[in-house]
């Protein structure tokens, strides 16, 4: 696994790819995959991170890896092609209800600060409404309580009082009810 990250770290992608197709343990394989996969993207070269991603096993390391590509792809004005990943994390699953839903509504929030940035007023909004309904319906109480103070601040940052408040209430509310504070 080291020689094929050092492959990767030299911009080698084929030789890379053929050393870490000779891993025998799937699990330190996949790894790998990720491991790699997450330095191209960390590096801005997401069409390197992206012909991994199909390798990838694991949803949580998918997620983290389109989350990543896809904030690269909005924070160069590639609006089209963050919005695409954003779909394609939509569908993934993890292990249980709300394993990818903090990822999910990290992804939106970032991408709909980078639409408004590029003046896209309308996406930005729609995406930002996403990721609120995606906060709302969150199963963990815990979980729910971050992603809408998450949701939260970004309606404030906007100066949008009315739903800043609106979400700010329903934090309080999914806080209230996590047992971690009871």
């Amino acid at each position: 696994a080291t020689l094929a990250l050092n492959y990767a770290k030299n911009g080698c992608l084929d030789q890379a790819f053929a050393e870490t197709l000779t891993i025998p343990d799937s699990l330190v394989r996949n790894e790998a995959w990720f491991k790699i996969a997450a330095l191209y993207a960390a590096e801005n070269r997401n069409s390197g991170a992206l012909e991994f991603e199909s390798f990838l096993q694991n949803s949580l390391h998918k997620a983290e890896l389109l989350s990543k590509v896809a904030a690269n792809f909005a924070e160069s004005g590639k609006l089209k092609d963050a919005t695409r990943l954003i779909a394609e994390l939509k569908t993934l699953n993890g292990k249980n209800a709300d394993e990818l839903t903090e990822t999910k509504v990290d992804l939106l929030l970032a991408v709909a600060e980078e639409s408004r940035k590029f003046g896209e007023k309308h996406v930005s909004e729609k995406l930002l409404a996403e990721a609120g309904r995606l906060a709302k319906s969150a199963w963990y109480s815990e979980v729910r309580a971050k992603t809408l103070t998450k949701v939260t601040a970004a309606y404030f940052d906007i100066e949008n009082e009315n739903k800043g408040l609106y979400f700010l209430t329903l934090a309080w509310e999914a806080a209230r009810t996590c047992p971690t504070l009871s």
